[in-house]
């Protein structure tokens, strides 16, 4: 009995001479499993202290502390972008608080290239002997596959008389271009707005549902309007230019089984939207959530 009591209190005093395993906990998740290429990758980040003392992330030597990422793509390790980092300079974790943090990573860390990545974060203090990591999430990066694309000029303001020989003599160009992606048991339509040099965007717009037809179609000013599924019965109509910005968005029901379309004036080129009926938020579609939410710092 004095034995297993002797090995107990050894017992003891070996486990309180260490600190305790999790003072601080990292939880990841991520946007989606799968992106289209150059899609913007986003993970929310909650650091929960359970130290049982304040957690100050500040500048000087003693409160100094980083959220990191790990990101290997096809067992090769990613690296940050230059000397960007995470900056957790004013953040304050009272014992007990979890506070939530969204990264954009692609921002950071270069996530160009197609294949399998895997992503744990971790966290670093001063006032910390240990890192504390999140478990590991896994995401795809595809080019999916083009179903539509559509070549257009960009169009020159022209003021006044000009000669022949001031006119411009190459036309720029731009490409509007849909392609589909699949994730899970879903396929989701992409808009993409590229030339030769660059990805100017790419947004994801809606959904494929079986027979229900998508429309896309360039006005005048060369902008793209389309109309795409995004549940059963309801339909997402988008107005975007040539730099991507979604210039109108509105969100419109099938009605007696007639779907909205687009609609190109022959002689004015200009592209309105008919049938259907406009859709209701937070009765017709959910509305997504106003929670707050920590931005990273640059």
């Amino acid at each position: 009995m004095k034995s297993l009591m002797t090995r107990g209190l050894c017992f003891l005093m070996l486990a309180l001479a260490f600190p305790a395993a999790a003072q601080v906990s990292v939880e990841l998740a991520l946007n989606q499993y799968n992106y289209m290429q150059y899609e913007p990758v986003y993970a929310r980040i909650r650091i929960r202290n359970f130290s049982g003392q304040p957690l100050v992330f500040g500048k000087n030597e003693k409160l100094k502390g980083d959220l990191l990422l790990h990101i290997t793509h096809r067992g090769r390790l990613v690296k940050p972008i230059g000397q960007k980092e995470f900056s957790l300079v004013g953040t304050v974790l009272m014992p007990g608080q979890t506070q939530e943090f969204i990264f954009p990573i692609d921002r950071y860390y270069c996530m160009n290239f197609v294949g399998e990545y895997r992503v744990y974060a971790y966290v670093r203090h001063q006032m910390m002997k240990d890192t504390f990591r999140s478990h590991e999430c896994v995401l795809e990066i595809t080019k999916g596959v083009e179903i539509w694309r559509r070549t257009v000029g960009i169009p020159k303001v022209l003021t006044g008389r000009r000669k022949l020989s001031e006119m411009p003599q190459e036309i720029d160009s731009r490409a509007f271009v849909l392609r589909v992606m699949t994730e899970r048991a879903s396929r989701y339509y992409y808009l993409l707005v590229e030339d030769p040099k660059r990805i100017y965007a790419v947004i994801r717009v809606g959904r494929e549902i079986a027979m229900v037809p998508y429309s896309l179609n360039v006005d005048m000013l060369n902008r793209l309007h389309l109309i795409v599924p995004a549940a059963p019965r309801l339909f997402r109509y988008m107005v975007v230019n040539l730099d991507g910005k979604v210039e109108q968005q509105e969100m419109y029901m099938q009605e007696n089984k007639v779907v909205p379309r687009l609609v190109r004036n022959k002689d004015t080129g200009e592209v309105t939207r008919v049938g259907g009926v406009a859709a209701m938020p937070g009765v017709d579609y959910a509305v997504p959530g106003a929670a707050k939410k920590t931005q990273a710092k640059p």
